[in-house]
């Protein structure tokens, strides 16, 4: 470009350079939140109209005031060139997938796996890095910052930071009563407003949880087999299979009109058609879905702290494995025997994109084909997981058409979405089916049965908002509503008691997460302090010594 053509560089102070980065990325990196603001404000009074008014100004205000501490020549540009690229991500899963910015949404995408990640690439992302990421990155260039006295900088800084918190008082003052109401109304805002959703969400998850690592705090240390274990010498053998992404209303069992349980529905299994997840990712649900404190227990990263389901089973002396088609157990395995084989060489089951579900049950016949002993063994599916739903299942499988092939959906028309989400169901099926095949396949040796559940559901377009991972509070029942499905051979339901009559009766009730811990330790019978037996769904229907119905 001739020298004449050049656009100059501009001299600008620290602080005048922030406080534009600051009304930038208030004003420009922040089109979903003010739609929604203001779709609820709907300014029509002066006092509403204050209201809305005030708000572009206060955040400036909070932007400018946190970034006045690192306004020195060396780190100013690089944080706003690394908060303008981060706020290019979080803008594109917030206007292409209707998410919601919180501490589980940061954890999911800390913990997702690389091929997990190279399905969310796609033009839009590029677009948006280069809108939002690279322009306002080109734009510092042509600030060059200014050099002053060590004195009049001081001056000039506690100048402005008396100012900018006089301002905010005084608008804090004047509409207390408007912004108490509307944060207390409308807290899921807050996950919307870049970067302060991130940057909060990411800060909670660096304080880590309040003991030191590896030192887990024991659940259940008195664990042990219950009278069932002396009436026989039989190994018992207890299938758990952790659904991904299923939510319980595609499922053909809970009336959903297509036929997506087609296999199931021929075998003998019981159906919970109400059940709800502890969270809404894989991240959340499944360190609560293992241990007994439940939904309302401790915080996901302080559940770390303890010992999980698998631990108590084990230390009662009944062998546990984790098979992992995954991104992993999320901590919850730590204490056991785990294998990943979402990385398996198998031609026909796994490609560079990874393997089909079948994986674990092929890995399972090589287990079982060893020495027959009492096992609990953990199916960690790959499931549903979206956005590339076209991958989770074989081309056998592609019965409802045409589905979406597309890795982020922008493609693809909300039927072949659900075309596509309902043949990875159709496929969950189909496992779940010959799981079921291969353990009766095996009642001459084990006492064997199989619960399967869901870790979280899904949005598929619904009011505009694909995947999950929305805060509980506001996500709506796909993403919290999942199947559970549980099946057991004749040789089990007489060895535990428990009655199919009776079962079929309790399974309409209503169940979450919270209930698999105490279940789970019922089914196998194991007596801790840990088991309470008002969560346990087989408690009821547990009628030992007497005949099974």
């Amino acid at each position: 470009m001739p020298a004449t053509m050049r656009i100059p560089s501009r001299d600008i102070t620290p602080e005048s350079l922030a406080f534009l980065a600051a009304a930038y990325m208030v004003l420009f990196c922040n089109s979903r939140f003010w739609s929604e603001t203001l779709h609820l404000i709907r300014p029509g009074t002066p006092e509403e109209v204050a209201f809305a008014a005030s708000l572009p100004l206060l955040l400036t205000a909070l932007y400018f005031l946190v970034l006045l501490p690192v306004l020195s020549h060396r780190t100013l540009k690089p944080l706003l060139v690394t908060l303008f690229f981060a706020n290019a991500l979080a803008l594109y899963f917030i206007d292409t997938y209707h998410a919601y910015i919180d501490r589980g949404m940061v954890r999911n995408v800390l913990q997702t796996d690389w091929r997990e990640s190279t399905e969310l690439l796609d033009v839009r992302m590029a677009a948006y890095l280069v809108l939002f990421g690279a322009l306002p990155t080109l734009a510092l260039r042509h600030f060059r910052l200014r050099t002053d006295a060590p004195r009049r900088v001081l001056a000039r800084r506690l100048g402005l930071l008396t100012g900018t918190i006089a301002v905010m008082a005084t608008v804090m003052a004047t509409l207390s009563q408007q912004f108490m109401f509307f944060g207390r109304e409308h807290r899921e805002l807050q996950y919307l407003l870049v970067p302060a959703n991130y940057i909060t969400a990411g800060l909670t998850l660096l304080r880590g949880p309040g003991t030191p690592a590896g030192a887990r705090i024991p659940i259940g240390p008195d664990a042990t087999p219950g009278a069932s274990w002396q009436a026989t010498d039989r190994p018992l053998l207890l299938i758990l299979v952790v659904g991904e992404t299923a939510r319980a209303e595609a499922f053909s069992l809970n009336g959903y009109a297509r036929d997506t349980n087609p296999e199931l529905r021929r075998r003998q299994v019981i159906n919970f058609p109400d059940v709800h997840s502890c969270g809404t990712s894989t991240a959340e649900s499944l360190p609560c879905m293992f241990r007994p404190f439940g939904h309302d227990g401790p915080d996901t990263e302080d559940l770390k702290q303890y010992e999980s389901l698998l631990d108590v089973v084990e230390r009662a002396g009944v062998d546990v494995l984790w098979l992992d088609n995954n991104a992993g157990c999320k901590g919850v395995c730590a204490g056991v025997e785990a294998r990943s084989l979402a990385g398996s060489h198998d031609a026909g089951l796994c490609s560079a994109d990874g393997c089909h579900d079948e994986i674990l049950l092929r890995h399972l016949r090589q287990v079982l084909s060893g020495p027959a002993k009492s096992r609990v063994v953990v199916l960690h599916q790959q499931g549903s997981h979206g956005p590339a739903y076209f991958r989770r299942y074989p081309a056998a499988f592609r019965r409802f058409r045409p589905d979406c092939n597309h890795e982020t959906l922008l493609g693809c028309t909300s039927q072949e979405i659900r075309n596509a989400y309902d043949n990875t169901i159709l496929y969950t099926d189909h496992v779940l089916g010959q799981l079921i095949d291969l353990l009766h396949s095996t009642s001459d040796v084990y006492d064997t049965a199989m619960l399967y559940v869901s870790d979280h559901g899904e949005s598929l377009g619904e009011n505009g908002v694909y995947l999950h991972g929305l805060p509980y509070f506001i996500a709506p029942e796909t993403q919290t509503r999942v199947p559970m499905i549980f099946w057991m051979s004749d040789e089990f339901a007489a060895r535990s008691g428990i009655g199919r009559s009776c079962l079929k009766h309790a399974a309409t009730a209503a169940y979450s997460h919270d209930n698999l811990f105490a279940s789970t330790l019922g089914l196998l019978d194991i007596e801790t302090t840990s088991h309470d037996p008002r969560r346990d769904i087989f408690a009821a229907c547990r009628q030992a010594g007497h005949p099974v119905t």
